[in-house]
């Protein structure tokens, strides 16, 4: 009897970018630089350098990690990379949040159209951390079984 090979829920390369995990990485990437964009377009205030800053290590990290998942070296490496992901994205749901609440607070409309672009990329970012969780979560998340393969 010929076995089938099983199938996982986690996938590589461009094949990545067309999943869930990979459209919320690749939203996230976009966001950064939008959010980049409006929050160097806003001046040299305190909030704006703050978010900025905050939007830089958003870009480079959503970056990287896409750059990982796309390249398949997460998905060959023994290494914890969901948990690891699943902090970031808590993290810079954190992040972000504050920085938007701080540049919400001036009340001027550039000012307020960043800070609710922010908030857009919070709900983004913990989608991406609750994904990640319950990928990380259990040993067996990324199987999935099928009628030809299920055990017996």
């Amino acid at each position: 009897m010929k076995r089938h090979k099983m199938s996982t829920t986690y996938k590589s390369g461009l094949d990545f970018l067309r999943s869930y995990s990979g459209a919320l990485k690749l939203l996230e990437v976009v966001l950064h630089l939008v959010l980049l964009v409006s929050a160097i377009s806003l001046g040299a205030s305190i909030q704006a350098q703050f978010f900025c800053g905050i939007s830089i290590y958003g870009f480079v990290s959503s970056l990287v990690l896409l750059c990982l998942h796309v390249r398949g070296i997460i998905k060959n490496s023994e290494f914890p990379w969901f948990w690891v992901e699943c902090v970031n994205s808590a993290l810079m749901a954190l992040l972000l949040l504050t920085s938007s609440s701080f540049v919400v607070a001036v009340l001027t409309k550039g000012y307020i159209l960043t800070g609710i672009l922010g908030f857009i990329a919070v709900m983004v970012y913990t989608l991406d951390a609750i994904d990640k969780f319950f990928l990380a979560r259990t040993p067996r998340a990324r199987i999935v079984w099928t009628t030809p393969n299920m055990p017996v």
